[in-house]
């Protein structure tokens, strides 16, 4: 599992689930555009991100394989079909991720093959626009409640 944190995101979390439900609406949004970002950018990279690994055939169609640290491949579109967000603690928090459990194989490795990782990456890419998503949503809600 891979997770990351917001400093100072579990005190404002607090605050906000003490404050009526249209208070938080604005960064409950942004939380949600955050993981949606994060879904999007892990397809993306699977689906087209650069692949440099063997070619083989399967079935009469080529394929390239993706190397160690690249993305993985996309063979039967399995794994990009379950990549999905879910919202926890009334939308304060999300899950971006898959159910397969080779989504958890490719992304750290086992002993018989090396990290092809795509969820992490996907995360790092985008936590600036996360942070100022978040960051313009605190802004909007606590403008409202003062305004």
């Amino acid at each position: 599992m891979i997770s990351a944190e917001i400093t100072g995101m579990d005190r404002l979390t607090r605050k906000l689930q003490s404050m009526p439900p249209e208070s938080t609406r604005e960064v409950k949004k942004a939380i949600a555009q955050s993981a949606f970002l994060v879904e999007m950018t892990a397809k993306k990279a699977i689906a087209h991100g650069k692949k440099s690994g063997k070619v083989y055939k399967r079935r009469g169609i080529f394929h390239r394989a993706s190397a160690a640290g690249e993305a993985p491949a996309t063979d039967t579109g399995r794994l990009i079909s379950t990549i999905t967000h879910q919202a926890l603690l009334d939308g304060l928090e999300m899950i971006v991720g898959t159910a397969l459990k080779y989504g958890a194989y490719l992304e750290f490795g086992t002993h018989r093959i090396a990290a092809r990782p795509w969820l992490a990456p996907s995360l790092r890419q985008n936590s600036r626009k996360i942070v100022k998503l978040i960051d313009e949503a605190v802004r909007k809600t606590i403008q409202k409640k003062i305004g």
